[in-house]
């Protein structure tokens, strides 16, 4: 079942890199929680599905990108293109 991430939590920066948790609900559930980036991380690599919705309501697809550093965090992808929506959500 898929989930969609509703707020971030950043820390020491404001790039995708800097998101420190993840606030989710779950589809079709009264399921909530926020998690680590290395949480979602896990999450997405073992076959889970995870999403944000942009201002237009188009489901942007969480994927696990790697930093220069190695830094592994998630960012979401619309149509194939990279995209900002995770960063717009409200942040707690």
């Amino acid at each position: 079942m898929a989930i969609q991430c509703t707020g971030i939590q950043l820390a020491g920066g404001i790039r995708h890199e800097h998101i420190a948790h993840l606030r989710w609900t779950q589809d079709n559930t009264n399921n909530a929680g926020i998690c680590t980036r290395a949480q979602m991380v896990v999450l997405i690599e073992r076959g889970g599905t995870a999403y944000v919705r942009d201002a237009y309501g188009n489901a942007a697809f969480l994927r696990v990108r790697s930093g220069e550093d190695g830094l592994r965090y998630v960012q979401a992808q619309l149509d194939g293109a990279w995209s900002e929506s995770l960063l717009a959500l409200p942040h707690f």
